[in-house]
């Protein structure tokens, strides 16, 4: 017997191609977010920034233009 969750009921109610390509096929959208992009090249620009020992790093704007650059292709 096939359970599914509430959620996936509303899925396939809503739309059954994308309820099967996501719970039969397992395949996610393409595409994320923005916000998500921006915080992780920041991250990356800090942690480059703020490495061990008592020198610094490449500046972070340096480092979170080539992140940036990076995530975007």
């Amino acid at each position: 017997m096939l359970e599914l969750r509430t959620s996936e009921r509303t899925m396939l109610r809503d739309c059954p191609q994308k309820w099967y390509w996501s719970q039969v096929e397992g395949l996610e959208p393409n595409r994320t977010s923005p916000a998500l992009w921006f915080g992780t090249a920041v991250h990356e620009g800090l942690a480059q920034w703020y490495c061990e020992g008592f020198e610094r790093g490449p500046h972070p704007a340096e480092t979170f233009s080539e992140a940036l650059r990076a995530i975007a292709r």
